[in-house]
C-alpha cells in the first residue's frame, strides 16, 4: 500500500508522501511538493503520482515526535501550526491492489476534542490502480471541494 496527502492552503497545494513506520503507523515524509493554487488537473495528478511513488518504504518507529512536522511547516511557509490549519483542506490518497482512492477529511482545527484532520463522512472517490495524470488531479479537486472545515 501507498499513500500520499494533499492540503489546499491559503496560497499554495502542498503535496507530500506518506511511510509507515516499524509499529504500522503511517508518517508524513519528503519531499513536500509546493503546487501553485492556478495549476490545472495534469500538474496536479503527476505531483500526486510521484507522492505515491516515493511512498511505501518502512521506516524506523519516532523514539520522539518532537519537530517532525517542521519540515512540512517549513513548506507550506507556515510559522505553527495553527497557521497551517486556518482553512486547509487535506485529502488522503491511498493506492492498494483495489484502486486509488481519495479521502475526504474535516478540519477540525488544532484545539478541543476534534481537532487535526479527521474522514469526512462524505467524498470519497475511486480511480484504477493506474490512471491518466488529468484524471488524477480531477479526483483530487472534487475530493477538496468535499472536505470540510471547522471554521
Amino acid at each position: 500500500m501507498k499513500r500520499a496527502s494533499a492540503y489546499r492552503l491559503r496560497d499554495r497545494f502542498l503535496i507530500h508522501p506518506e511511510s509507515r513506520t516499524t509499529s504500522g503507523v503511517w508518517l508524513e515524509m519528503a519531499p513536500y511538493v509546493s503546487v501553485p493554487l492556478d495549476s490545472g488537473p495534469e500538474t496536479m495528478g503527476e505531483a500526486i503520482a510521484s507522492a505515491l511513488a516515493a511512498s511505501g518504504s518502512v521506516v524506523p518507529h519516532p523514539t520522539s515526535w518532537t519537530g517532525l512536522s517542521k519540515p512540512r511547516l517549513d513548506a507550506a511557509g507556515s510559522k505553527s501550526e495553527a497557521d497551517f490549519m486556518r482553512g486547509a483542506r487535506m485529502v488522503n490518497v491511498v493506492l492498494d491492489g483495489t484502486g486509488m482512492r481519495f479521502e475526504a477529511t474535516h478540519n477540525g482545527g488544532t484545539n478541543g476534542s476534534a481537532k487535526g484532520f479527521s474522514a469526512a463522512q462524505t467524498g470519497t472517490r475511486k480511480l484504477p490502480t493506474v490512471a491518466r495524470y488529468d484524471d488524477i488531479g480531477l479526483a483530487l479537486f472534487e475530493t477538496l471541494s468535499s472536505c470540510t472545515n471547522a471554521e
